[in-house]
């Protein structure tokens, strides 16, 4: 005969209480088989028959600590990022038949006076017999001025565990998302030395149960792992964070879950430490671990998405076509997915406007127009290049693969001889800047030139990067940091002559060396005496730098234009 017994989990903190009723049936002659690994059962309190078991895990970040009480009774204090010890689906308290078995899962807080019952997102847990599982809240981050940190209200959830893995080279590993309020993470896998499969972990998702425990977790070869993770997704207007960890080894015959906590949103508002990540050999509590970190940065892409920023650098394309305002700028198309980019900054009256003169702190903020960033899934994409809002002339059609949780550039290259042509160029950017170094990487695609060098100080100092080819880029160059503005100056390569900085123009191109920042420097424009058949309102030189990636925000240097000729 089957008997339906309920369990109360209260879990109270100074600002949060968590109420929750648990629904499960049991049979009489049921034993444990599948959680052998793990009997933790130390309480003395279970009954004759051995039925499924859990653990709490404290992913609430908010708070030190938090008291755990089952049936009514305080059994432990959970420490934050702890587990709790195993306690079985049932016990020796609270065995009357006559207890109603509620569905209700009821949430609230000292400062909220309504309670969240029986609502489509607060599941009835139904835990089956012989099965481990693990609990644990997620919750939203709160916003100091429209939702304070006191008005945080967690939701519990629950995976099973599955604690066997054949002994074959390989090991079985997943990915619980418990960062506030983000569905934007990933963690990317890649062995440390030698040879094996890289792969993108996606968190589990919390609404859906799997078949069987075993179907939660992605095989993998064993051995040393290097870590990062992705966390994004929370705001458009933030920027993801990349952290990387010291790389870990996974052993052969092994489950493991990791478990990514924190609040990356008010971390980068200076109010939250930095997320952390936490790994746990599935059936052995002890094994939980902090993994250590050993470098972060920023990006822009969404969790396990891709970033593409579009620099336009095509001046012979004329920015309105046939002055139509509809077909303003380039449309650029990665299948259905699109942007737009301009030619030069828009005025109030709807053109361009070449003379806008170069009055803010590292440039124009109008320049962005020339710049934009696109988020999108992984695959195989055809890429179309248009007047904005038209199918023709087509500029320029290629295919191109994304790969999940890359930050690209695709730089639009001109075509000289034709106002309805234009190159590209796609190149995969560093998104792990060391934050005791500056890297940069430079482009050339200013036409009328062949090599240049790149001089800092004077056209005769010293040459940071030599003989760059037109249309191709340089690796990331590194150098040591410094928050002095450097004075760069571009010749021909071999050459102590300054190229474009005569006369009135005889200025450097400022870049501060900040350390922990990874940028791109583009050489643009159409350089004297090149002969030119594209639109007439080409531009003269111009050199504009790309914030690729960045470790502290202080500390970032703007993506923006720091030199042209009007």
């Amino acid at each position: 005969m089957k008997t339906h017994l309920s369990k109360v989990i209260q879990i109270s903190a100074a600002h949060l209480l968590v109420s929750l009723t648990l629904i499960f049936g049991l049979g009489a002659d049921v034993t444990l088989t599948g959680c052998k690994k793990a009997r933790l059962f130390v309480k003395g309190d279970t009954l004759d028959v051995q039925p499924s078991q859990f653990h709490f895990f404290n992913a609430f970040t908010y708070d030190s600590t938090l008291s755990f009480s089952i049936d009514g009774l305080a059994r432990e204090t959970v420490g934050k990022f702890k587990l709790s010890e195993y306690y079985p689906t049932s016990s020796s308290f609270n065995l009357t038949n006559g207890q109603p078995n509620s569905k209700l899962i009821n949430i609230n807080d000292p400062y909220i006076t309504s309670q969240f019952a029986n609502k489509p997102d607060n599941s009835t847990f139904t835990f089956q017999p012989n099965t481990s599982y693990i609990v644990f809240p997620t919750y939203q981050a709160y916003d100091t001025a429209t939702a304070p940190l006191r008005n945080t209200v967690p939701r519990v959830n629950y995976f099973p565990e599955d604690i066997y893995h054949p002994y074959d080279g390989t090991t079985g590993i997943r990915l619980i998302n418990m960062v506030a309020g983000t569905n934007g993470i990933s963690l990317s896998i890649s062995p440390h030395i030698g040879q094996g499969t890289n792969l993108i972990l996606r968190p589990l998702d919390p609404n859906t149960q799997p078949a069987k425990a075993s179907d939660s977790y992605t095989t993998t070869q064993k051995g040393l792992k290097k870590l990062t993770l992705s966390i994004g997704g929370f705001d458009y207007r933030y920027p993801t964070v990349l952290i990387n960890f010291v790389p870990f080894d996974l052993k052969d015959g092994k489950n493991y879950s990791f478990f990514a906590v924190g609040d990356a949103k008010n971390y980068q508002n200076n109010l939250q430490p930095l997320p952390k990540l936490y790994m746990m050999e599935d059936g052995v509590p002890n094994s939980l671990k902090e993994l250590t970190v050993a470098s972060t940065a920023y990006g822009g892409a969404y969790g396990d998405y891709a970033s593409v920023t579009v620099v336009n650098g095509a001046y012979n394309i004329p920015g309105l076509v046939g002055g139509l305002k509809s077909f303003l700028g380039i449309g650029i198309r990665f299948n259905s997915y699109t942007t737009t980019v301009q030619r030069w900054p828009i005025s109030s009256a709807g053109g361009e406007d070449i003379n806008l003169e170069d009055t803010y702190p590292y440039g124009v903020p109008g320049m962005q127009q020339r710049v934009a960033t696109m988020t999108i899934p992984p695959g195989q994409y055809l890429v179309t290049n248009t007047p904005n809002g038209a199918y023709s002339p087509v500029y320029d059609q290629f295919n191109q693969i994304i790969e999940s949780s890359l930050f690209y550039t695709m730089c639009l290259l001109p075509d000289n001889a034709n106002s309805q042509k234009m190159g590209h160029l796609v190149m995969e950017n560093d998104i792990k800047p060391d934050p005791k170094l500056f890297k940069l990487r430079f482009i050339n695609i200013m036409g009328g030139t062949t090599q240049i060098d790149i001089h800092n100080g004077s056209p005769s100092g010293p040459v940071i990067a030599s003989a760059i080819p037109y249309g191709e880029e340089t690796p990331y160059i590194t150098f040591q940091a410094s928050q002095i503005t450097q004075n760069l100056y571009v010749t021909a390569a071999g050459s102590t002559e300054p190229l474009f900085q005569t006369g009135k123009y005889d200025t450097p191109i400022p870049l501060p060396f900040n350390g922990g920042n990874s940028g791109t420097l583009f050489f643009m424009g159409l350089n004297s005496g090149l002969p030119y058949s594209g639109d007439p309102g080409y531009f003269k030189p111009y050199v504009y730098y790309r914030s690729d990636a960045y470790t502290n925000l202080i500390y970032s240097i703007p993506s923006a234009q720091i030199y042209y000729q009007l």
